[in-house]
């Protein structure tokens, strides 16, 4: 059991996903991000309305992991319903009514949900009017932000780039901290002053939702699209959402430098040639143009070759690409925080397997019901990193002591659906966890034990697992030697290789092969086995040296016998009737009962006995129902489950039903990537035995199917095969591609992906779990056309300038 943990805490503002259907849901999105703290970082998506946008807006919710998914009017799609149900977000439907009462400080009347066990609580929205009053004490006598006269043009293009501030909210901004007042009504003004505020020489309403946001964390890595030489632009039409939701979410990470600018389509396009000259003047280092905009393939080639003709008119070589048909979901996957991260050490609870902590308040929240984020991964002192299933059962362990939730369950006076209100403070991350906390409140992180998660992981699928033989003795055999890591150890350093020697569970029918295997299990058990026989096992059936073999037995022996897993005592033979067997050390006196006649015989010489061993019952009972096999599966599978969890397994069943339909020997679960291990030990595997372990195999593989399990690995140790088990598991591999699942043979401590013996991994740490899966289909992709040579290094050179100073000193003076 780990006993501290330590934390890296980052406190971020709330994590928001608005999906829109209509413009009216898209003012209402931006509305509500202007008026909330750190509103600009989150994100919008229009409604699928097919597969490939459904895809692409799931991975997009993964990526996210919002805190609360806001809600479009009108009903969404049945699919669309189902997509939002496997994630433990809480979703809101908010009237257009509603949204003004918040951008209006009336957000009394709706407050943001959390439940736990102990009840539900409403927390306050950090409204940017209440953060900027704290940042701002006193009026400033001058600034730089700008609000946009309401008898400008271009409307759509300004809300989304600017904001949409309430009159209270710009009432605020003019007579606190002096904003001032500008109108923008042609396409020339439009795109200046979008150059001005990318540049941070202007700031408006929506930018200043970025105060105290003073990092950010991408986590898709450098993109071409952010490097400052390269201008995205995109052309925008009224009643097209894809187009300013991607601008919106490709700009929601750039708290300082944006190359990002939103344009009317149709006055952009009337205008080309002098909004081009104005974009070439500004950047004078632009070297790459992209383009967003929805047209046909033809019209984007044809728009794509006017802009670079333009260019060229200019001496200028710029690689131009312009993005058709755009899908509305591109965005920029990462996260956005008040400070950097604050690492901790803390105790976990031996009470209640928690930990607790203090948060880091961001500024403007403090004493306040003011809700806000944090994330937390999560490391103990032995290395390993906490994860959890990315799914609504995780937030509920997560948040709530177990013992509550199991009260809760059996308990007539309490709600039996709490747990699926999507309203936990506490849910998985990509890295630990992430969660709502407001100033004040302490927080609290419950760590389930394995057991629980695969336990509520089956029981979400309808299903139990409860322990059998194959794998109630080797939990036995780990708790007998002192634990998981210890047990690990063991089978690391060979040890568990001792116990072949001593017979298995096929030992009749190795009997009925081979005479010379008949004599040798007969001999462990009646007389047990000395080291030099057991030495002699290890060099001759495991192929062995002499060396290896004595070092394998001399380091673990004494282990396996201070465990109590293995016997000392000596071979004797009776002189009155002849038989021959094994006493316990503590049996062997000067006179010894005789176990078959019962008559006292007298010690014939002590210089000539010789300890001999014998494995008591848990591990005779572990070896004859094939724990050997399980136990090393598990050992080797314990580098995947490093952040992660791992599980002995069982007989599963359906629940309200005793009989059960399946075995399973192992789950482990890696973040949301379940894995099925079958586990055999034979000592000899010929095509019979071979073809009855496929059998199983394949069972294993169809109730992967009722799992949701994406991995199944066959562990099998034995000491000789006499068929080709790897060509048997390849084409089972190959058939079980087609239902997602990936199928591997790990025999021997060594593991075979797919099967293949030209694909083996013998180290552990070479073992990945991205490659046991499946590879999935490529997300869909916005087709494009390009025009110039394009760039290979961004670089900056001397002379090289971000923008030219003397035309925005200019554009300062006429704004």
């Amino acid at each position: 059991m780990q006993h501290e943990a330590i934390l890296k805490l980052k406190p971020r503002p709330l994590r928001l996903v608005y999906l829109a259907n209509t413009t009216t849901d898209l003012k209402n999105a931006v509305t509500l991000y202007t008026h909330l703290w750190g509103g600009f970082s989150n994100a919008i998506f229009p409604v699928p309305d097919d597969t490939d946008k459904l895809i692409l807006l799931q991975y997009a919710l993964q990526s996210i992991n919002p805190d609360y998914i806001f809600l479009p009017e009108q009903n969404l799609p049945e699919n669309v319903t189902e997509i939002l149900d496997e994630f433990p977000s809480f979703c809101l439907k908010l009237s257009s009514e509603r949204i003004e009462d918040i951008a209006n400080l009336n957000d009394h009347l709706f407050g943001l949900p959390l439940l736990t066990v102990n009840g539900s609580q409403i927390r306050e929205f950090p409204h940017i009017i209440r953060v900027l009053n704290s940042i701002y004490k006193n009026p400033l006598s001058d600034s730089n932000i700008c609000l946009i006269s309401n008898d400008s043009t271009f409307e759509h293009e300004i809300f989304v780039q600017f904001g949409r501030p309430s009159n209270q909210y710009q009432e605020y901004l003019r007579n606190h901290l002096n904003a001032r007042l500008i109108s923008i009504n042609s396409i020339e003004a439009l795109l200046k002053a979008s150059l001005l505020t990318a540049t941070k020489i202007l700031t408006n309403s929506l930018s200043m939702t970025k105060k105290e946001i003073v990092h950010t964390q991408s986590s898709g890595g450098w993109s071409i699209c952010d490097h400052e030489k390269v201008c995205n632009l995109f052309l925008d039409e009224d009643k097209a959402i894809n187009i300013a939701a991607s601008f919106w979410n490709y700009r929601r990470l750039d708290i300082w430098y944006s190359n990002k600018l939103i344009l009317p389509k149709k006055d952009f396009l009337e205008n080309l040639e002098s909004s081009i000259s104005i974009l070439s003047n500004f950047l004078p280092s632009m070297c790459h143009l992209r383009i967003y905009v929805n047209l046909l393939e033809d019209e984007s080639r044809k728009l794509a070759n006017q802009i670079n003709t333009i260019f060229q008119e200019f001496n200028k070589e710029v690689f131009v690409r312009v993005f058709y048909n755009n899908s509305g979901f591109d965005f920029k996957p990462g996260n956005v925080y008040s400070s950097e991260a604050v690492i901790t050490t803390r105790e976990i609870s031996s009470l209640d397997n928690s930990i607790r902590f203090s948060p880091v308040v961001p500024s403007g929240h403090e004493n306040s019901n003011y809700l806000f984020g944090y994330d937390a991964e999560i490391e103990f002192s032995s290395g390993k990193s906490f994860s959890a299933p990315f799914t609504q059962t995780s937030a509920v362990l997560l948040s709530n002591h177990i013992q509550e939730i199991k009260y809760s369950e059996n308990s007539q006076y309490s709600s039996k659906d709490w747990q699926q209100q999507k309203t936990q403070p506490v849910r998985p991350a990509e890295k630990g966890v992430t969660g709502l906390v407001y100033s004040n409140a302490e927080c609290r992180i419950y760590l389930p034990e394995s057991e629980e998660i695969i336990a509520r992981w089956l029981k979400s699928k309808g299903l139990f697992f409860e322990l059998n033989d194959h794998t109630r003795y080797a939990k036995g055999f780990i708790k007998r030697f002192g634990g998981f890591d210890k047990t690990r150890d063991l089978i690391m350093s060979g040890g568990a290789k001792i116990f072949l020697a001593f017979g298995t569970s096929e030992s009749s029918e190795i009997n009925k092969l081979d005479g010379n295997k008949l004599k040798h299990s007969h001999k462990s058990e009646q007389s047990g086995l000395k080291c030099s026989q057991i030495e002699g096992f290890l060099k001759q059936k495991l192929n062995l040296s002499q060396g290896d073999a004595r070092k394998i037995v001399k380091q673990n022996l004494p282990a396996l016998l201070e465990a109590g897993l293995l016997y000392r005592g000596h071979p004797l033979k009776c002189p009155t009737c002849g038989l021959e067997d094994w006493y316990k050390l503590e049996k062997v006196n000067e006179f010894v009962e005789c176990n078959g006649c019962a008559e006292n015989f007298q010690l014939e010489s002590l210089t000539s006995l010789e300890f001999a061993y014998k494995p008591n019952e848990l591990a005779t009972r572990f070896l004859k129902t094939g724990g050997q096999a399980v136990l090393s599966t598990a050992v080797f599978l314990s580098w995947l489950a490093s952040s992660g969890y791992i599980q002995l397994g069982g007989d599963i069943s359906h629940l309200g039903e005793k009989q059960s339909f399946a075995e399973i020997d192992l789950f482990i679960l890696v973040k949301d990537v379940l894995i099925l291990a079958e586990c055999k030990s034979w000592r000899v595997i010929d095509e019979s035995k071979a073809n009855d372990i496929i059998k199983h195999l394949e069972k294993v593989i169809e109730t992967a199917v009722l799992v949701s399990a994406k991995v199944v690995v066959l562990g099998v140790v034995t000491t000789s095969i006499t068929c080709d088990l790897h060509s048997l598991v390849s084409d089972v591999a190959q058939n079980a591609t087609e239902k997602g699942i990936g199928v591997h043979l790990l025999l021997n401590d060594t593991f075979y992906l797919w099967g293949q013996q030209e694909n083996a991994v013998t180290e552990q740490w070479q073992l990945n779990v991205m490659d046991l899966l499946v590879p999935e289909k490529d997300l869909p992709q916005n087709p494009d056309v390009s025009v110039g040579e394009p760039v290979r290094v961004f670089s900056w050179n001397e002379g090289d300038q971000l923008v030219n100073r003397d035309l925005l000193e200019c554009w300062k003076q006429e704004f």
